[in-house]
């Protein structure tokens, strides 16, 4: 009887649990770590919070224990939390033996690429030369923008980037552009934010008002939700081709098969749907593959990213939203010692940065580390936005295996890849320790991108696809942006 109530006595478990680590640090002491690690196991059986806070204490090597073993009893601890057969064991610093090692992996791939031994990515030239095209001498073609300002039109969350990246990079390209500001009438979720009829009524009358006056050659929407009847829809869109003759685009940011098929549910209202994922069935199921437009990312705003020399002044920094096990690889890295600077956030506005701090953080930092895997999958990943902003800030990314990356840039060429924390931590350190190599892999990185997947290419190919005119005027034209906003605009 006793022991059944000290079993269920939460300050006899944590008692025995921090006994546990206290032998555990003993035994690593003599230097028994196979038997220290059977009791920091122990520990976590007993009482799991115990070994979370040693994870952060001042023994590093009971830190680096405990850590490891917090990181096994997450979701995904088995797969990103295993060893590595081909690096061995992490430690506080790097052996000088496992950084030749590294360097020898590092060099085998720089040597490949510099004497063109390696094969380009597979969809390098998905944008073809359409930013090389001739300028369009006539008129320039005139782009309504159809987006939420906020994270799930929730004026309580963060401004989205595709709001700041699609309002502001047209114009930068030298299209007319005009933004609608459509909170109101694009994510119909009266639970999370209740718009009142009457704010409805006059979003759709102004944006009424809008397509009028502007005339568009190409309305683009955002397009990642299940239209309604209080929303944009796709009977609005038909009356506003037949009407002003306007090319439909519809973004559609989450389109894999985890998400819901919204591709569907607009592809026979668009000429076109920009979708950043290949590894989706929706395009074949909706009947109309064809109008896919698959792009590498979104066509970014590049002056919010833009480097000055001096600019890297931090080792390492990871901003993000406090998903996809970011939390537990930042542990890992904590625990080893590896100096990074941690700006995890909800996406609500009173604790997110904005995008000018945000690309601030990025430009000062030397790494970043990435992954892209969607929860509730076995192995899904998708390339994020982080990956394009971290390189046009010259920023060396880590990036968890398994995304799309691979499709577009050269693993320890432009980025390095991680398949567990063990090569997230030695990577670390080995490119903040050899700083020629990290300097080497940012300015490839940037000038890759910079050949490639520019918003000149993005718009031109668009444009192309649409059967417009794909010569965009010469860098430096600019042409004039409106931004309206759905309430309280005159």
């Amino acid at each position: 009887m006793n022991a059944e109530v000290d079993l269920n006595n939460k300050e006899y478990m944590k008692e025995r649990a921090e006994t546990a680590m206290m032998i555990a640090a003993r035994l690593l002491e003599l230097n028994y770590p196979t038997e220290a690690r059977a009791f920091v196991s122990l520990a976590a059986r007993i009482d799991f919070n115990v070994v979370q806070i040693f994870s952060y204490g001042s023994n590093i090597k009971l830190r680096i224990l405990a850590a490891n073993e917090v990181v096994l009893h997450t979701r995904r601890g088995k797969e990103i939390g295993r060893p590595c057969a081909i690096l061995g064991s992490a430690g506080p610093t790097l052996e000088p033996g496992k950084e030749a090692f590294i360097r020898s992996i590092f060099d085998q791939h720089q040597d490949g690429f510099a004497q063109f031994r390696v094969a380009l990515p597979q969809f390098s030239g998905l944008y073809g030369n359409y930013a090389d095209a001739e300028p369009n001498e006539g008129r320039p073609i005139k782009v309504l923008l159809i987006l939420a300002r906020y994270i799930n039109a929730h004026p309580g969350f963060m401004e989205s980037d595709i709001f700041h990246h699609f309002k502001n990079s047209p114009a930068q390209v030298g299209l007319s552009t005009h933004v609608f500001e459509a909170d109101a009438l694009l994510y119909d979720m009266p639970a999370r934010y209740p718009f009142k009829e009457e704010e409805i009524a006059e979003a759709r009358r102004k944006l009424d008002e809008a397509l009028a006056l502007f005339q568009p050659d190409v309305i683009v929407f955002e397009g990642n939700f299940f239209p309604t009847d209080r929303t944009v829809n796709p009977s609005w869109l038909h009356a506003a081709r037949q009407r002003y003759g306007s090319k439909i685009v519809a973004i559609v940011a989450d389109c894999y098969d985890a998400a819901q098929d919204v591709y569907g549910a607009w592809a026979e209202a668009s000429d076109r749907l920009v979708i950043f994922n290949r590894e989706t069935t929706y395009t074949h199921t909706s009947g109309h593959r064809g109008k896919a437009f698959v792009a590498a990312s979104v066509p970014f705003d590049e002056t919010a990213f833009a480097v000055s020399d001096g600019d890297k002044n931090t080792d390492m920094v990871i901003v993000g939203h406090n998903s996809r096990e970011r939390g537990d690889l930042l542990a890992m890295l904590q625990a080893y010692e590896v100096p990074i600077s941690p700006y995890l956030h909800s996406r609500l506005s009173d604790n997110a940065p904005d995008l000018q701090e945000y690309g601030k953080l990025l430009r000062e930092s030397r790494l970043t580390y990435n992954t892209g895997r969607i929860h509730g999958t076995s192995s899904f990943s998708v390339l994020t936005g982080r990956c394009f902003e971290s390189i046009l800030s010259k920023t060396v990314l880590l990036e968890e295996v398994g995304s799309g990356i691979t499709d577009y840039f050269l693993p320890f060429v432009h980025y390095v890849p991680y398949a567990n924390c063990t090569q997230l931590v030695m990577f670390s350190q080995f490119l903040l320790k050899n700083d020629d190599y990290r300097r080497r892999i940012a300015d490839q990185a940037y000038a890759w991108h910079r050949q490639r997947y520019t918003p000149r290419h993005f718009w031109g190919a668009l444009l192309k696809s649409l059967g417009l005119p794909s010569g965009l005027p010469k860098t430096g034209a600019r042409a004039g942006v409106a931004v309206l906003a759905e309430v309280g605009a005159g």
